[in-house]
């Protein structure tokens, strides 16, 4: 600390021996909280002095909307201050530096595994990960900070990134997209070159769920207004209504290619398959 143009070695609690600062960090309510080789100390104002909130190792600290705190984690990339286990993902990292950004998501900076953008749902975090094999100067990721128009800056070993929120976000890993359909309780419908796939939209993120077995690929997405949603595909036409996908057996050239689908004044659909136009 400064005091009268002089500095003065503050004296942590160790539990043992004395460690190495890594990291300080002031949470929106002005909370000091320091963190060291050997634990997380919490600055306390009302003696001016610090306690030890936990004993992890810690590269640096962030806070979440919640106020909670979260630390870096040298397996796990990152963990909830002080709790029992890690934080319920797949990928394995010796996480650095982190922040949260204006929309509340988690950004992890980290030692040789690249920058992860952590998204929640529920208990389970879902990571999506930028590395040298995507773009990033480096996979050892050394300091990041959020400006006031929500850019995330992300400095390496090798250069400085700015990560800007698009206007439109990608759905990764859906497949080839022929047609869209949007339903009533807000999920899409996804026709694809390998079947029909749900779209789900839960804490900031989709979920996918693919309906039926892989089927040929899907052309052509038509809701009627009864809520049925017929579905043109390479091997003939398909419906789905409640849930459940089924082959609608047409009365001739039943495995027709079904290009496009399109009502009259009756509600009864047309079908393109390239050739002609038949009305069923």
């Amino acid at each position: 600390t400064l005091h009268s143009d002089r500095w003065q070695k503050v004296r942590l609690p160790w539990k043992a021996r004395e460690g190495q600062v890594q990291d300080l960090y002031v949470s929106r309510r002005g909370q000091l909280w320091v963190g060291t080789r050997w634990g997380v100390f919490e600055h306390l104002e009302a003696t001016n002095g610090f306690r030890i909130a936990s004993d992890e190792h810690v590269w640096g600290m962030t806070e979440d909307p919640t106020g909670q705190i979260w630390t870096s984690d040298i397996v796990w990339g990152f963990r909830e201050l002080g709790a029992s286990a890690p934080p319920r993902h797949t990928v394995e990292g010796a996480g650095f530096r982190l922040t949260y950004d204006q929309q509340g998501e988690l950004w992890v900076g980290t030692f040789g595994h690249g920058l992860w953008h952590v998204t929640r749902d529920g208990d389970d975090f879902t990571i999506e990960r930028a590395a040298l094999s995507t773009g990033l100067s480096s996979n050892s990721v050394q300091s990041m900070i959020v400006d006031r128009d929500g850019n995330v800056w992300v400095g390496t070993t090798l250069g400085l990134h700015r990560f800007t929120k698009r206007s439109l976000t990608p759905l990764e890993d859906v497949g080839f997209v022929l047609a869209v359909q949007p339903l009533d309780d807000g999920q899409v419908l996804a026709g694809t070159t390998n079947g029909l796939v749900r779209l789900v939209a839960g804490r900031g993120r989709w979920r996918q769920v693919r309906l039926g077995s892989p089927m040929p690929d899907i052309r052509s997405l038509y809701r009627d207004p009864a809520g049925v949603v017929w579905v043109g595909a390479s091997d003939g036409l398909w419906r789905f209504h409640h849930g459940r996908l089924t082959q609608v057996r047409l009365p001739s050239r039943s495995e027709m290619l079904v290009l496009s689908i399109s009502p009259d004044q009756r509600g009864g659909p047309w079908l393109l398959d390239g050739e002609g136009v038949y009305t069923w």
